[in-house]
């Protein structure tokens, strides 16, 4: 039997209808993303980034010393994991945002260790901190760029081995003469070794930054680029990080659409602005559907019957849509599933817009025969909750204790680079404050 893969959803593998609602605008979403901040995928700590090439280096080097199959999922989740479940304990299972699977770690550990029980897919969250990193692992040149583009697939570069090497180093003697890698090679290999505790703890701790040689390399790599990366990518995200350092010298500020930084391009920050545009629109169409969603649960029968006349509250989100909506098509956008969306949002009569919108959900709402009804999410607020949380999903945890104040709607990648500057500077504590535990990273 093969080892177990998860931290994947298949199609035929989701565990629990969420309202998660992707519009089909996706694929724009992450364009406008990746034009804000390319390469970063959903990482703002640098131990992010660090555990998961951790997990590929282990994986790589347990295949090719001992001839066994040694899954890269599965050891990288339980690497992660292990890095939590320490870390929870050594906190007395403080919440932090650097954190997850406080709730349901603390419900199943019984004190054991071993490989075997902390890789299990029921041990430690469904969709961990590693998820974020497929892209930037790849766009850095971490990983080969032959070994595919699946995170299982992976093999270390030349430049993933000297990240590795760069922090493994400065946690030497872990476990007699071995450095972190090594003791963790021994911990997945021999399944029922495990390595000094507080040195690995140490090491391992995603509330730990980067000690300076791999901070210092990390920071390279992010301006330099991989091999294969644009290099109009690599320009923008090293004018992005070097905002950043700007930022990070000032104690508060308001940050204004109408003043753009120096070291931004005129395009990049028209593209900022764009894609802020495109977000609002999205924001302001969930909003819109759970207005809709609340009038259908007032009626009895739960169908809204589009012969009769819209409701006052839907009708002036629907109006508040359309404005935001024509907004951005006003900019000229460079995605045409964007502008899609927001021409069914902006054009046409109140109802065909409202049935527009409702065609896109399917989620908790959807479009049969001349009425709106309830969808399979209806009402089941379930959306991101305790530490299970939705891969890319934009959270509050990252307003820096508010004390940056960005425009509205500029992408989450922005904010997610100030705090992984801030961390690379040993300084994210002091920006992200007391805040309470969030979860996820959305719309990579």
């Amino acid at each position: 039997m093969s080892d177990p893969i998860w931290g994947l959803l298949g199609s035929d593998a989701i565990p629990s209808q969420r309202r998660t609602r992707t519009l089909d605008i996706g694929s724009s979403i992450r364009f406008y993303n990746n034009l804000a901040v390319p390469g970063l995928g959903g990482i703002w700590f640098g131990k992010q980034l660090f555990l998961a090439m951790l997990g590929v280096s282990v994986a790589q080097e347990a295949r090719e010393r001992h001839g066994k199959s040694f899954n890269n999922i599965r050891t990288a989740n339980a690497i992660e994991a292990l890095a939590c479940l320490l870390t929870l304990e050594s906190t007395e299972w403080k919440s932090d945002p650097r954190l997850r699977g406080s709730t349901k770690m603390k419900s199943r550990h019984t004190g054991d260790y071993n490989f075997a029980t902390i890789s299990r897919p029921d041990f430690y969250v469904t969709q961990p901190m590693r998820m974020s990193t497929v892209q930037p692992l790849f766009a850095l040149g971490l990983v080969r760029e032959d070994s595919g583009s699946r995170f299982n697939s992976f093999k270390c570069s030349d430049e993933g081995n000297q990240f590795v090497y760069e922090f493994s180093r400065e946690y030497g003697q872990c476990y007699y003469t071995s450095d972190l890698r090594d003791c963790l090679i021994k911990w997945v290999v021999e399944k029922s070794f495990y390595p000094k505790r507080s040195t690995v703890q140490e090491g391992l701790s995603p509330l730990e930054p980067l000690r300076q040689g791999a901070s210092s390399y990390l920071r390279l790599l992010l301006e330099r680029g991989g091999r294969c990366e644009d290099r109009e990518d690599v320009t923008r995200r090293k004018n992005a990080l070097a905002w950043m350092e700007l930022l990070r010298a000032k104690s508060e500020q308001v940050i204004s659409w109408d003043n753009k930084p120096p070291v931004i391009s005129d395009d990049h920050w028209q593209d900022l602005r764009t894609g802020s545009l495109l977000f609002a629109a999205r924001d302001m169409a969930i909003e819109t559907l759970d207005i809709v969603e609340d009038h259908i649960f007032s009626l009895q029968k739960r169908r809204m019957e589009l012969k009769q006349d819209v409701p006052f509250a839907i009708r002036e989100s629907l109006q508040h849509l359309k404005e935001t909506s024509q907004a951005f098509l006003d900019q000229a956008p460079k995605d045409e599933a964007g502008a899609t969306f927001c021409r069914e949002m902006a054009q046409g009569s109140t109802l065909q817009r409202l049935t527009n919108l409702v065609r896109r959900d399917e989620l908790v709402l959807k479009f049969r025969g001349g009425a709106i009804l309830p969808g399979p999410a209806f009402k089941k607020d379930d959306r991101q909750t305790g530490d299970e949380p939705i891969q890319d999903q934009p959270s509050d945890r990252s307003e820096e204790g508010n004390k940056i104040h960005w425009p509205d709607n500029i992408s989450y990648r922005v904010r997610n680079l100030f705090l992984l500057n801030a961390d690379l500077h040993g300084e994210i504590g002091d920006w992200l404050g007391d805040m309470e535990s969030q979860t996820g990273d959305f719309n990579v």
